[in-house]
């Protein structure tokens, strides 16, 4: 089955579809070994593994096609693409979409904000006028070659007001996108948007909202993503947590080679995969058996 009608397919189930977002095919491989059915890449993740800075829209079509390409060879479950604003108007979100469908991905989201874009949690977002995004999802779909090829549109409206991102995610349901991601900052944002968009809801998950744990009581350990699927949402990604894992990881590690000399009691107390279970993680047997059938001479 192609991977864009198997993301459609994950996503005409009742159960929400959570998956991680990956800024590599290391992170990539890690999800999908653990289980999860689909992942998808972090503009966060990719600025900062890439570029060395923040998510302030720097990343070029041509950078995030070619690491997309690499990620989407490198699993056999869907990659969601975070296409920024398109990387332009909606004449670049024409030569976007056939790119990143050339380059294996299973669908995309582009968001309403002024080119270039910003991380949703950062100050000073902007957002352009509905009439010109809806431009945008039009040409998105009409480029595509292949139907399944997922067009979500993201809205960051509630700059504005949370009226107008539920005015703007119904107008672009409307407009032909086949799901629709506002940014709720809240438990209560996450039920209005539930009940007031009229389609396919996305959302994404950084941590878990306060005001979550306040109404139900639970501490924040118990919280989980089936409280998103009881409102009603199709799909959750959770954007930074394996970049900020691996970042601390590898702090505590460097500042202990600085201040011990050794990385003894980093390795005692975090038991990283040895250089075997790591090689069994990319593939090794696989090319040793593709090496025997092949390569003859090879010892």
């Amino acid at each position: 089955m192609k991977k864009t009608t198997l993301l459609r397919k994950l996503l005409e189930r009742d159960e929400i579809l959570v998956y991680p977002l990956a800024y590599d095919c290391l992170i990539a491989k890690i999800i999908e070994k653990t289980g999860f059915e689909a992942t998808g890449t972090t503009g966060f993740g990719m600025e900062a593994t890439m570029l060395g800075k923040p998510d302030i829209g720097v990343l070029t079509l041509t950078e995030v096609v070619t690491r997309v390409k690499h990620m989407a060879n490198t699993v056999k479950i869907p990659l969601i693409v975070d296409a920024e604003s398109g990387y332009g108007n909606a004449i670049n979100v024409i030569r976007t979409v056939q790119e990143l469908e050339q380059a294996g991905a299973a669908g995309l989201f582009i968001q309403d904000q002024v080119f270039p874009g910003r991380c949703a949690s950062m100050a000073g977002k902007e957002v352009v006028p509905m009439k010109e995004m809806i431009g945008k999802i039009k040409a998105a779909i009409d480029s595509r070659d292949d139907p399944d090829f997922m067009v979500i549109a993201r809205t960051d409206a509630e700059v504005i007001s949370i009226e107008e991102a539920v005015r703007r995610a119904n107008a672009y349901l409307k407009a032909g996108a086949d799901a629709v991601k506002p940014m709720p900052h809240t438990f209560e944002e996450y039920k209005f948007y539930a009940k007031s968009v009229k389609g396919p809801l996305f959302t994404y998950q950084v941590g878990t909202p306060r005001e979550i744990v306040q109404e139900k009581g639970k501490s924040l350990e118990e919280i989980t993503f089936r409280d998103l699927e009881e409102l009603g949402y199709k799909a959750v990604s959770i954007p930074t947590v394996a970049l900020f894992a691996a970042t601390k990881a590898v702090m505590d590690l460097m500042e202990e080679l600085k201040d011990k000399g050794t990385f003894k009691h980093y390795q005692e107390r975090v038991n990283p995969p040895t250089r075997e279970e790591f090689w069994q993680l990319m593939g090794r047997d696989e090319f040793n058996r593709l090496e025997r059938k092949y390569l003859p001479l090879k010892k």
